[in-house]
């Protein structure tokens, strides 16, 4: 999974790697009042498959944002 500000597109993804058997995943440290983006792939001994189109999230007050896993492979 890899996520970033909108903002910030040329600065690239922070990623993040889960296991098979995750569905849900909690982005920590992110700041409030903004849009992310979200992207997720299935990764095997063969490389990543293709990510899944961006998903655009905004923070609110809080400051983690929960992205379930509503991929299937």
């Amino acid at each position: 999974m890899k996520h970033r500000e909108q903002s910030s597109a040329i600065s690239g993804f922070s990623e993040a790697r889960l296991d098979a058997n995750t569905r849900q995943h909690v982005l920590k440290n992110l700041k409030v009042f903004t849009v992310y983006e979200v992207k997720v792939a299935a990764v095997n001994d063969k490389g990543p498959g293709p990510y899944t189109p961006l998903y655009r999230a905004t923070t609110g007050e809080k400051r983690k944002l929960k992205v379930e896993s509503r991929i299937r492979l």
